[in-house]
């Protein structure tokens, strides 16, 4: 995804904030991500932007992305589990 990123603001130079608006790859509602350049690298506001298997990017909700992120965690909790 940062190489994604990079190209986006490479393609735009002297720009330090993009606005990309999408449809949640989950819920489908509309989001909003406010992506800026930082001295590590980026920050995202608003959403999650996910690389696809085809290069691109997909973007999520911050209210997917915490449920997903709960369940993602339960099964890992629930795999590392011994009983």
């Amino acid at each position: 995804m940062k190489e994604v990123l990079k190209k986006i603001f490479e393609a735009h130079p002297g720009k330090s904030t993009m606005t990309i608006n999408g449809k949640c790859s989950d819920c489908g509602r509309k989001v909003t991500v406010v992506v800026e350049t930082t001295s590590g690298g980026y920050g995202l506001l608003g959403g999650v932007l996910d690389k696809t298997s085809s290069g691109n990017y997909s973007v999520t909700c911050m209210d997917c992305y915490k449920s997903n992120f709960k369940i993602a965690e339960r099964r890992t909790l629930k795999a590392t589990t011994t009983y």
